[in-house]
């Protein structure tokens, strides 16, 4: 009886074991990849320091340039909207501009028209004292 309940418990803790193991197995496969990761950092720092500090003066360059960025969006965007702004009354002045041109054209010839039927004429007042 004994020797069943002990061949019991050593299949039932099979299953566990197994998972373990697949658990280790992924456990080993990620030490050895930080492990290669870390060899090839060490290898770099070892190779030429002096590259490494350019990469960190670098990193600090990209980061300084990353806030600077924002300020220099907003600034841009506001001289767009200025200079679209100076844009627009730019055009109005133009266009009324060349409206007036055309309105004083226009104009004479419609003030002559007028003053031609609502007017005599010197000669027709009949005044011949001037002639």
């Amino acid at each position: 009886m004994v020797a069943l309940q002990q061949t019991v418990d050593t299949l039932s803790d099979t299953p566990q074991a197994a998972s373990l193991d697949v658990e280790f197995a992924q456990i080993d496969s990620s030490l050895s990849s930080l492990d290669s990761r870390l060899q090839r950092i060490e290898r770099a720092i070892l190779d030429d320091p002096v590259k490494v500090l350019e990469v960190t003066l670098l990193r600090r360059d990209i980061e300084d340039i990353q806030q600077k960025y924002p300020g220099d969006l907003q600034s841009v965007r506001e001289e767009i909207a200025r200079l679209y702004e100076f844009n627009k009354w730019f055009l109005g002045v133009v266009i009324f501009g060349l409206l007036g041109i055309a309105a004083s054209n226009f104009l004479p010839g419609l003030r002559k028209a007028g003053k031609d039927e609502t007017r005599p004429d010197k000669t027709d007042r009949g005044d011949t004292e001037c002639q």
